[in-house]
């Protein structure tokens, strides 16, 4: 392991809610504007409201979720009020997966899924990562899971 690589979810997905927002709002002025329905003001501001407090939602579980690899182990913390922490050593990595969906794909953006051996499900989900991000984890990973293959069976080298 060459260094400690610490990552937060993106920023990129809350600036797309940020102009989702927008685009809402503009929606809602238009037709309200060029209907002339009653209630605007009361209906444009609920959802500007609504709206703000998601974002502000969505940036502080983005700033309060810290997935950090050592030369010992990984480790999710996830959080804004209350703290869940995972913590999974290095040598019970047995697998990972790098998911990308279209959307993600397209915003450069994926998912990293941690498997240990005895779990059915992953162990550690690092979600709605930079694409730089999930390259240095990947490298890190590899870099494990390949020492742990050689510790295990030294005669294979």
């Amino acid at each position: 392991m060459s260094e400690k690589v610490v990552v937060h979810s993106s920023k990129r997905l809350v600036l797309l809610y940020v102009f989702g927002l927008i685009v809402v709002l503009a929606a809602l002025f238009f037709v309200f504007w060029h209907y002339q329905l009653p209630y605007f003001k009361e209906i444009w501001r609920a959802v500007a409201g609504a709206g703000a407090c998601g974002i502000v939602y969505a940036h502080l579980a983005r700033i309060t979720t810290v997935y950090t690899l050592d030369k010992s182990e990984i480790t999710s913390t996830k959080g804004i009020l209350s703290k869940r922490s995972v913590r999974v050593p290095l040598n019970r990595i047995t697998n990972y997966e790098v998911r990308r969906t279209f959307v993600e794909r397209l915003l450069g953006l994926g998912d990293v899924l941690v498997d240990t051996a005895g779990s059915k499900e992953f162990e550690i989900g690092m979600f709605e990562l930079d694409r730089h991000d999930i390259d240095s984890i990947v490298k890190e990973l590899e870099l494990c899971l390949a020492q742990s293959k050689i510790v295990q069976n030294p005669a294979a080298v």
